[in-house]
């Protein structure tokens, strides 16, 4: 019981020094160094390449820093169509979800309670 008191506690301790490190991260936002003309020829093909994309889904994680304040969340995103696409939107410091579902019917907009277990297993 020892250990696992211990361990939960450096859990804690490690969770929370990270929290603070993303805290004092700087808000500095620095200007693109490279400037591509729209009628750049290699451009123009790039452009030609992705008008063939029909569908794709993205998945990550986004940040805003402000000095005011600042946030992170995890998005999953999918693309079949300009009638058919979901987003949804999530984070490791809250319970709740957004998901942003469109389709033929129209969109639906969804908030969730995510409700996290923690399951400590005890080895005798």
């Amino acid at each position: 019981m020892k250990k696992l008191t211990k361990l939960l506690s450096l859990s804690a301790l490690l969770v929370l020094t990270a929290c603070n490190s993303v805290l004092n991260a700087s808000t500095e936002v620095q200007q693109p160094t490279v400037q591509i003309p729209h009628d750049d020829p290699q451009w123009q093909q790039h452009l030609a390449k992705l008008s063939q994309i029909q569908g794709y889904t993205a998945t990550g994680q986004f940040g805003y820093i402000s000095p005011e304040e600042r946030f992170s969340s995890h998005f999953n995103w999918r693309y079949t169509n300009p009638i058919q696409f979901g987003l949804e939107l999530s984070s490791n410091l809250s319970t709740k979800s957004l998901k942003l579902e469109r389709n033929k019917r129209g969109l639906t907009v969804r908030t969730m309670r995510v409700i996290a277990v923690l399951t400590v297993m005890l080895m005798r």
